[in-house]
């Protein structure tokens, strides 16, 4: 009742050739990266947002060895 039918699923069908395959869910807030509205020293990365009709920077600091984290998952 809370996901529309139009919407598309976010996992993969499951078939019998998916039973040896995983999927790997992860939390990105707090868990991979911190984000915050207010300026933080060394952010990777910003992006705008809007909110309530008024416009926001993001700032965002990834985790550290995030980047061989996320290599490491896709073997």
């Amino acid at each position: 009742l809370c996901v529309p039918a139009h919407r598309p699923t976010l996992l993969p069908r499951q078939t019998r050739a998916c039973y040896s395959r995983k999927t790997l869910v992860l939390d990105l807030d707090e868990t991979l990266v911190h984000s915050s509205l207010e300026a933080v020293e060394r952010a990777d990365f910003s992006f705008p947002v809007t909110f309530n009709g008024a416009e926001h920077i993001v700032f965002v600091r990834q985790r550290p060895h995030l980047h061989d984290f996320m290599v490491s998952c896709q073997l």
